[in-house]
């Protein structure tokens, strides 16, 4: 195949997305296998965007029959493989790249037109970071508020931030609300804001850590980041082989943050710990709230969970 000089990936995706469906089925199919994996998952990426902006919608519609079978031989079905290859293919490519975000969603199984459009441009704001963190990649394992905060912060100063989610609910505080996202249509999504507020700019899976594959998916991970972060209970990871001395003999490089109530070693290593109730064995409710003498009075919670923040 011959192409003019200057022809990027997305050009070449985007002319087999929309001409596939002129083309003669076997001709077609035959000139899409000889592309490369990288270009087709561009052109389904295309072709999805199509069907969620509702442009073309006919013709893209019949572009993702046809490419399907396809890319399912290539990538065995794996969803994972596929995202990160749409996602770097839409990243680089200087064509499209509005409709290859809105595929994003669609490929993840999320055909909500307002979540699409969320993460179209977050995922453009992420494409151009040019922070002083920009050469660090983050594996956040952690849940709730702490550990996430400062995977934020990272991702804030420029970090590619994959954060690992369980598997139908993600993390807890996706549920916490309200208050909710509002979608274009003004209505409530299940995005709460809690979650929102503390893993902007980050990147996100779901596995299941019990699954030896999802543990062999984490530690491939691992071998190319440059930090950990997870606040898991001590013991926890090291059950999987996902603990700091198991990463640590596949990344020696690697920086590996324990975030925990009690420290990994001490006599209270094993109980978990909250944000209240730090508060509460460090005195910090002893001096917030009404006077003892008071209605309502005694050791009161800080508005905010100080603890959790500052950690």
């Amino acid at each position: 195949m011959i192409l003019p000089r200057g022809t990027t990936l997305g050009h070449l995706s985007y002319s087999l997305a929309i001409s596939l469906p002129y083309s003669s089925g076997v001709d077609a199919v035959a000139c899409a296998r000889s592309m490369p994996a990288s270009c087709l998952a561009c052109a389904y990426a295309v072709a999805q965007g199509h069907r969620q902006s509702g442009e073309a919608k006919g013709r893209a519609r019949k572009s993702v029959f046809m490419l399907s079978p396809i890319l399912n031989s290539f990538f065995k079905k794996d969803e994972i493989r596929l995202e990160s290859t749409v996602m770097r293919a839409a990243l680089s490519s200087k064509a499209n790249r509005r409709q290859l975000c809105y595929a994003r969603a669609a490929i993840v199984n999320r055909a909500d037109h307002a979540y699409s459009q969320r993460h179209c441009h977050e995922s453009l704001r992420m494409s151009a970071n040019t922070g002083p963190l920009s050469h660090v990649k983050v594996l956040d394992l952690s849940r709730i508020l702490a550990a996430p905060w400062a995977a934020q912060v990272l991702a804030d100063l420029g970090a590619e931030v994959i954060k690992v989610e369980r598997p139908g609910a993600g993390d807890d505080t996706r549920s916490w609300g309200p208050p909710f996202l509002k979608g274009a249509d003004g209505k409530e999504t299940r995005e709460a804001g809690y979650y929102l507020a503390v893993n902007r700019g980050k990147r996100s899976i779901t596995l299941s850590l019990e699954k030896p594959q999802a543990q062999r998916i984490v530690r491939e991970l691992a071998m190319k980041a440059d930090i950990v972060l997870e606040n898991y209970k001590a013991g926890t990871l090291a059950r999987y082989g996902l603990d700091e001395a198991s990463l640590r003999k596949l990344n020696p490089r690697l920086i590996y943050c324990s975030v925990t109530g009690f420290g990994q070693t001490g006599p209270r290593r094993d109980q978990p710990a909250y944000d209240f109730l730090i508060q509460a064995m460090g005195g910090l409710m002893s001096v917030t709230g009404e006077r003892d003498d008071r209605p309502g009075g005694g050791p009161q919670k800080v508005g905010i969970p100080i603890v959790d923040l500052m950690t």
